[in-house]
């Protein structure tokens, strides 16, 4: 499997803010490492009648998937993204890891977010129109100690100081148009979660903590082993009831293009929020016509940054200079009676089996 990678060189256009109101939408992520896909119906009247269009792929010897690929993007939904900080040294992500808006730098901000009562049991509070999130060590998915930031790992400076973050709207690409429904995927990876955290016979997408976490489904109180399966699910944090109501549902069919042996003994599931397949982003007509290089290879359009928030939760970066603050991602393949799943790693290709 190659492991190279070259200056990433991805563009997207005609970035719009389309009201909730005018569309339908079918959302999926992608994890521990949550990253995101969405079918979105185009029902009524999109701001500015604006046409949303699929990719734009074009040859490109420069680029190592050997093409150039331009999306249209939306923002539907807000998440905690930003983290608010003062103006003193900020010490939880290097400087050189940090995108424009990634930390917000307001004393007067942070110092009421401080002083605020009256947090949600989600831990959210609205200011001034606003929405944010607090959190400790403690709430964290992956727990790191010390200076684990310098080798790509959120640093937290003690157990008790809270860290504040502001719900901004979640940016999606458009990875398809098709019978008045567009396929979307987030931008970023936008939070953590495990695929599993509990003991189980048969691994499948249909039973894992991640898919539970996406859509708000219970998960039985025996197998709840760590606050990841405890905390506000992802769809009833990001959108408001009308916004939910939009979200269709989506029949996810079990892929068997790397796993052959195990597709009998998996079952389909009906998500409004799911994982990419292996079949989607690799290997066939579809994963070509979403953007990627259908090759076991390096590819610049499944290479993937996070939030701040996403890194807060644990969420691992790379330190490398080919690869520097890319990070890994899941996808909806689970082989049955196996304890291993596959991901998109910092390069962009497909990571050889992860041990859950």
């Amino acid at each position: 499997m190659k492991r190279k990678c070259n200056k990433t060189e991805i563009e997207w256009k005609n970035q719009i803010i389309v009201r909730i109101a005018c569309f339908l939408l079918i959302l999926g992520l992608i994890g521990t490492l949550v990253n995101g896909t969405a079918f979105l119906s185009l029902a009524g009247n999109v701001q500015g009648q604006v046409t949303l269009q699929n990719p734009k792929i074009v040859k490109n010897e420069n680029m190592e998937a050997g093409q150039k690929v331009t999306w249209d993007c939306i923002w539907f939904g807000s998440y905690p993204q930003a983290e608010v900080v003062s103006s003193g040294e900020y010490e939880a992500v290097k400087k050189e890891y940090l995108e424009d808006g990634d930390v917000i730098v307001d004393d007067n901000l942070y110092a009421v977010l401080q002083s605020a009562s009256g947090w949600d049991e989600k831990r959210d509070i609205i200011y001034n129109g606003e929405k944010y999130r607090r959190m400790k060590k403690e709430n964290a998915i992956s727990d790191h100690d010390g200076m684990t930031n310098w080798s790509g790992n959120y640093y937290w400076k003690n157990n008790t100081t809270y860290h504040y973050f502001k719900y901004e709207p979640v940016k999606w690409r458009v990875l398809n148009i098709s019978d008045g429904k567009a396929l979307l995927l987030s931008d970023k990876v936008i939070d953590d979660c495990w695929f599993y955290d509990y003991e189980i016979e048969n691994y499948s997408w249909e039973k894992s903590t991640i898919r539970s976490f996406l859509n708000g489904y219970d998960i039985p109180e025996e197998r709840k082993k760590t606050n990841s399966s405890n905390r506000e699910s992802f769809i009833n944090s990001a959108f408001d009831s009308d916004s939910y109501l939009s979200i269709i549902d989506t029949t996810n069919v079990p892929s068997n293009l790397l796993d052959e042996d195990s597709f009998d003994n998996r079952n389909s599931t009906i998500d409004k929020i799911f994982l990419l397949s292996d079949a989607e982003v690799y290997g066939t007509e579809q994963a070509a016509m979403y953007g990627f290089n259908i090759k076991d290879e390096n590819d610049e359009a499944k290479q993937c940054k996070s939030t701040t928030y996403a890194k807060a939760m644990g969420m691992w970066w790379d330190v490398s200079t080919l690869y520097k603050g890319n990070c890994w991602w899941w996808l909806r393949y689970p082989p049955h009676l196996s304890d291993y799943t596959m991901d998109i790693c910092e390069s962009g290709a497909l990571n050889d089996l992860h041990v859950l």
